[in-house]
């Protein structure tokens, strides 16, 4: 596959489209062949890597991306979810501010969050969470982030399980707290469970941004 394809119609595409790439390996499941789709770092690069499918990604309009959208903003976001996902925080900045408050929840704001978390700017993050509020995917989140934390050997997994309240619902200030605490001590096992949950919000957030992109 050597040209990018727009996402079909249809409400699990792209999680699927995605899932099946992080769980078998193959790249061709990815947006393009010179794109392959690794689980992100907390902290990537400041430059990003100019590989040839994130030269194209950079270069197509959000509608090139989704068929047959509703909604702009959230085509938008999903734009820069991708270019988060290739680890090109500047370029999905500029998505994400052209969107500030838009969308039908905000997913534009979330994903500017999570550019700042990445940054890493952890006191800005937590401002645009703030904007963003409760996010449709914070439930699933909080599933997954359980299945995550309760195969990890790390000594402090009981501890942030709690803080994350992950039994009463999705804490994204708290989730940024134990990215900062990776970035600072080092505790493998804890910063690979932290990789694995942001992947799964990541993925998440992109189908939801999909999602809402083809709502009518």
């Amino acid at each position: 596959m050597n040209e990018f394809v727009p996402f079909p119609p249809g409400a699990n595409a792209v999680g699927e489209w995605f899932l099946r790439s992080a769980n078998t390996g193959d790249e061709s499941a990815a947006v393009d062949s010179d794109s392959p789709l690794n689980v992100p770092m907390l902290v990537p690069p400041r430059t990003a890597s100019d590989h040839a499918g994130l030269v194209k990604l950079r270069a197509l309009h959000p509608e090139n991306l989704v068929s047959g959208i509703c909604s702009e903003p959230d085509a938008v976001a999903v734009k820069a979810g991708l270019l988060l996902f290739h680890d090109d925080l500047d370029a999905s900045h500029a998505l994400s501010q052209s969107i500030e408050g838009q969308g039908r929840h905000q997913s534009g704001d979330y994903w500017h969050g999570i550019m700042h978390r990445r940054e890493p700017d952890y006191s800005n993050a937590k401002y645009w969470f703030r904007r963003v509020g409760r996010h449709p995917i914070f439930d699933e989140l909080a599933d997954r982030a359980q299945t995550v934390l309760q195969g990890t050997q790390a000594p402090e997994t009981s501890i942030w399980s709690a803080r994350l309240k992950i039994n009463s619902g999705w804490d994204p200030f708290a989730f940024i707290d134990l990215c900062a605490e990776c970035e600072t001590e080092d505790d493998a096992a804890l910063t690979e469970a932290a990789r694995s949950i942001q992947f799964v919000e990541m993925l998440l957030l992109l189908k939801q941004s999909v999602d809402d992109a083809l709502a009518v």
